[in-house]
């Protein structure tokens, strides 16, 4: 269940397995968990456990948010990259269906590959556009992953879009996009040797959210390894989706 200084109830991994593809994947917590708890989380193949860069569909897994009776908001592959490589398309859709057949959820789907979603043989997309209740982010960890990722998503992503500025390893400018944002999520890096964000850099976001041309809401998950939330004596709470807890 949901940590205090997360902005999600559930995560749900019917897909788990990663690669990484840029600085902010150095330290990454799904690669410590698959270290630690092995199989338990990614898989076994005649009993040993499979590579984590080997990515493995679990259908075993597509029936567990209609099970979950109360309306959560749920991190779609927080064991993976959703739109990883050696996703398949059938694998996808899948979890596109499983999403339909429960309605009573609030889904998110966080991704460093959105150039995947331009695919022209990447078919899926056109499921998610039928979802409602669905968001589709990338995570950037500066201002070059940032122009990187952003505009690709946006080429094919209208609404319901967000970015993840975790881990923040240096200053990002996202005005120019905002309009066309739904809300951003920040955070510093957490962890076993975890680098270190200025505050300024969060400051710096905050202050483009709150004061462009339609506002745009923004969550500070932490401002430093120590799990601190509080910026200039203020949190930052403000999500583009809201359920009862």
């Amino acid at each position: 269940m949901r940590k205090p200084t997360e902005w999600w109830t559930r995560t749900w991994n019917p897909i788990t397995g990663c690669t990484r593809v840029s600085a902010g994947c150095a330290h990454c917590y799904a690669h410590q968990m698959h270290g630690r708890f092995g199989g338990g989380i990614h898989g076994r193949a005649d009993g040993d456990t499979v590579p984590f860069f080997t990515l493995l569909f679990h259908a075993d897994r597509l029936s567990q948010p209609s099970r979950w009776r109360t309306p959560q908001i749920v991190f779609v592959g927080s064991m993976t990259d959703m739109f990883h490589e050696q996703v398949k398309a059938e694998w996808v859709s899948a979890v596109c269906a499983a999403m339909t057949e429960a309605p009573q959820h609030t889904y998110v789907i966080l991704t460093k590959r959105p150039q995947r979603l331009i695919h022209d043989r990447f078919t899926p997309l056109r499921d998610f556009y039928m979802l409602h209740n669905l968001y589709i982010g990338v995570s950037v960890e500066d201002q070059a992953t940032a122009e990187a990722r952003i505009p690709t998503l946006l080429r094919v992503c209208y609404g319901r879009t967000v970015v993840s500025y975790e881990p923040a390893l240096g200053p990002v400018r996202l005005a120019e996009w905002l309009d066309r944002l739904s809300g951003v999520i920040a955070g510093a890096e957490t962890g076993p040797s975890p680098r270190p964000a200025d505050p300024e850099w969060f400051r710096r976001v905050a202050y483009e959210c709150a004061y462009d041309a339609a506002p745009v809401p923004f969550f500070l998950k932490q401002t430093n390894a120590r799990r601190e939330r509080t910026l200039d004596e203020r949190t930052y709470d403000d999500l583009p989706w809201r359920i009862e807890q």
